[in-house]
């Protein structure tokens, strides 16, 4: 049927947060250094925090293992660890956006048939973040293509050809010609 696709991030992109993470840990340490006690503590809090997304960024230049991936067997984001969705089990994929400071971010949501199924799979580390999603209005599970290769309309629309191809060839009769294998 359809080849599986892989989404991997993108080096490029990663280097950027290097960068970024670089800049915001250095400057949250010099702020530590300042003599006034709240700009020390949140220099130190902007040390852990920007530290730690620095960390995350660089080990991200050497993840080898795809992000997202869409196979006959459903669609998979590694940072949920849940392993794969079963297509048959989403109901819809749209758009969504936020806007913060002026500035719009676009992710993917699903709306998936039984949710809760998949929530319980999820850490509580993250079902925090996801039910945050929830409270926003947004999809309990979305795919967050920033960073990634490829751009969100293109990932959309590869999406949204596996779940057509996929659930037709689930609820396709026997001996109509279409495959399910």
């Amino acid at each position: 049927m359809l080849p599986p696709v892989e989404l991997y991030y993108s080096k490029i992109r990663t280097l950027g947060y290097v960068g970024l993470g670089c800049i915001m840990t250095i400057g949250s340490g010099i702020c530590s250094q300042l003599p006034s006690l709240k700009a020390c503590v949140v220099g130190w809090l902007g040390v852990v925090l920007f530290g730690g997304c620095l960390v995350a960024s660089i080990l991200r230049l050497f993840t080898k293992r795809p992000v997202i991936i869409l196979s006959e067997q459903g669609i998979e984001d590694i940072r949920w660890g849940i392993g794969a969705i079963p297509w048959s089990e989403i109901i819809s994929i749209q758009v969504e956006t936020i806007t913060t400071r002026g500035r719009e971010h676009k992710f993917l949501g699903l709306r998936l048939q039984n949710e809760h199924v998949y929530q319980a799979k999820v850490s509580l580390f993250k079902k925090t973040a996801l039910a945050a999603n929830r409270a926003m209005g947004f999809s309990f599970f979305i795919l967050n293509c920033n960073g990634l290769e490829g751009e969100l309309e293109d990932v959309l629309r590869v999406v949204r050809e596996y779940h057509r191809v996929m659930t037709a060839s689930e609820m396709a009769p026997a001996g109509s010609g279409v495959s399910s294998a």
